[in-house]
């Protein structure tokens, strides 16, 4: 928040944010995550319901006033566009990350916003990190990886969402090869990526590019899906399971792109013998 400047005399003033007491220097100090953070756990600790920003940012204008009338020769009033441009951009984050929602009650004050389950379940993990990778993975995710993944990252089961994305490559590519259920893990990847004679060899300018393309899938299956079918794998970093995720986006994007290319081929191979 490198934005709010203000005078090194007014740094020490106390500022209570939904009860909770903190110094101007602080709050203008945090980066926007750890003051949505904050925000959220005085929300939290101090045991309403529900908050409107309005009235979030009067109280916190009133604590400064009754505090302190003045401040080396500072009038109190260049706070009062500077607190509430504090709470709103870290009640924003909390709303954009969905650690807040429209509270199903009023006091009359206006929009009201109460703590969500994603809230609830940042608070009890003590960071911000679940809330920005469930940020990224939200930003244009293969469709296929909507449901089960995202579900279960959303509510913080990241090895259940991490296995999904990648049962979801399989059932892809397994697809795409034409092949049956019996068909599955690393025979599956191997029968259909094998060099000059798998069912679905991945288009490239050479045969060292095609293995690659099956070393990438065959890693990723065998990495991330095959370990949980067997036993309990725990994700404890959210980034690396959003990354994982995004892997299985990037797999299942070059299985379309391949089919998408066979089609247009077959189309045009069409064409032409359709011609006199």
């Amino acid at each position: 928040m490198d934005e709010f400047e203000i005078a090194d005399e007014l740094r020490p003033l106390r500022v209570d944010i939904a009860g909770k007491a903190f110094t101007l220097g602080q709050l203008v100090d945090l980066d926007t995550p750890a003051l949505g953070m904050e925000i959220l756990h005085s929300m939290h600790e101090s045991g309403k319901e529900s908050w409107s920003a309005p009235n979030m940012a009067a109280h916190a204008q009133s604590s400064v006033n009754s505090s302190q009338p003045r401040v080396s020769g500072h009038p109190l009033h260049q706070t009062g566009s500077l607190i509430p441009a504090v709470i709103s951009e870290g009640m924003s984050w909390l709303i954009a990350g969905g650690l807040l929602g429209p509270a199903a009650w009023s006091s009359g004050a206006g929009s009201e916003w109460t703590i969500s389950k994603a809230g609830h379940l940042a608070l009890e993990s003590g960071t911000s990190r679940h809330v920005e990778a469930r940020r990224r993975l939200g930003q244009g995710l293969h469709t296929r990886l909507r449901d089960a993944a995202l579900y279960n990252f959303e509510r913080g089961n990241y090895e259940v969402a991490v296995f999904a994305a990648m049962k979801e490559v399989e059932v892809a590519l397994r697809s795409a090869a034409g092949f049956g259920p019996d068909k599955y893990g690393r025979q599956l990847v191997t029968d259909a990526l094998r060099v000059g004679s798998g069912a679905f060899v991945i288009s490239a300018e050479t045969p060292a590019e095609q293995e690659g393309f099956l070393q990438l899938f065959l890693g990723a299956v065998t990495a991330f899906k095959n370990p949980s079918s067997h036993r309990t794998v725990e994700y404890s970093d959210p980034d690396e399971a959003a990354d994982i995720v995004h892997l299985a986006d990037l797999l299942l994007r070059v299985i379309d792109r391949e089919v998408a290319n066979r089609v247009a081929a077959a189309s045009t191979a069409e064409s032409d013998q359709a011609r006199p």
